[in-house]
């Protein structure tokens, strides 16, 4: 005689939800699998059953289980293209996620490249969540939006200026850091004057890592911080107390082409840093900029294995200066 949980993945093959949630009341395991071993939560994805799908999720199946195949019943969701099946899986996932999930980030880039308005309004629907994961997806998925339409297609997607009107007043009233933090991301990846004031706004933030975003929403190009305050208050966070606030100051300049000596100078303050990638980045970085204090910074670096390095560029930082002075 059939059990429980073959009445189960019939029902949901038959889409028959009502029956769905009679037998998951009875006791039916909503993680059930087919013969095939597939999750009824993955047969319903696959039938596009938005009814089914919910009452699984009601019973407590999980969107975010592995699959042999590597991906999760969300992530098939996701794929199938289908917003309203996504999107009633997506607050169940999100009511176990911590924004680090692998999930978390496929889903955001995956939602992001579809660049339509369904999306869009998708992800501000979550803008003013009371919960701050669900503004955090909301954040995420507007920056891979962004970043997906740079430069933008067009006319029809100009989804960058949209971002510009979500972004600005978000950055100003959001109180959680790591949103906060993912807005500021999404900042960086465009071009306003506005842009630069309310960013300052957060340097002297609490918390580390609203701090580790203000340089590169500086960094207008790779030639220019292009406000009158900006080096100082790179320098400033180049002392930062955290050290990673200090190695993203390091990160933004060594490879800086703008050669100032306003650069320079806080590079060579990286030379005693207790990272040694970072002193080897503050070396490399003087060197591009013809700076002599390379020379005694590349003795500061200490020991390293070249063999574990796969590209030695950065190691070879003073030998191309030496050469180009003559030594």
């Amino acid at each position: 005689m059939p059990g429980a949980e073959d009445h189960l993945v019939g029902a949901v093959r038959a889409g028959r939800a009502h029956r769905v949630r009679e037998l998951l009341w009875a006791g039916a395991d909503p993680e059930t699998a087919d013969a095939e071993g597939t999750p009824v939560l993955c047969l319903a994805v696959g039938a596009f059953d938005g009814h089914v799908a919910e009452a699984l999720l009601d019973a407590g199946a999980d969107p975010v289980r592995p699959l042999p195949d590597g991906t999760t019943p969300l992530l098939r969701a996701v794929a199938s293209g289908n917003a309203g099946l996504t999107g009633a899986m997506l607050v169940r996932a999100l009511a176990c996620a911590d924004g680090t999930h692998a999930d978390w980030s496929e889903t955001t880039a995956v939602l992001g490249e579809r660049l339509d308005d369904e999306t869009w309004e998708a992800a501000l629907s979550l803008r003013s969540d009371p919960d701050p994961l669900c503004r955090l997806f909301a954040a995420d998925l507007v920056w891979h939006v962004v970043l997906n339409d740079n430069p933008p297609r067009t006319e029809e997607y100009l989804f960058e200026r949209r971002a510009l009107d979500v972004l600005l007043p978000w950055a100003v009233g959001e109180t959680d850091p790591a949103v906060l933090a993912s807005v500021l991301n999404g900042l960086s990846e465009l071009d306003d004057p506005r842009i630069e004031e309310v960013v300052l706004a957060h340097r002297t933030h609490p918390d580390p890592r609203v701090r580790r975003k203000v340089p590169g929403a500086l960094r207008r190009t790779r030639h220019a911080f292009t406000h009158p305050d900006a080096w100082e208050v790179l320098a400033t966070l180049a002392r930062d107390p955290d050290a990673f606030v200090r190695a993203t100051v390091c990160e933004h300049l060594y490879a800086f082409e703008g050669r100032c000596r306003a650069a320079a100078d806080i590079l060579a303050g990286f030379l005693e840093e207790d990272d040694q990638l970072v002193r080897i980045k503050a070396v490399s970085g003087l060197a591009d900029a013809d700076d002599p204090r390379c020379v005694e910074g590349a003795r500061l670096i200490g020991p390293v294995d070249r063999a574990e390095w796969p590209d030695t560029w950065l190691l070879d930082a003073v030998r191309r200066y030496e050469h180009r002075h003559g030594g």
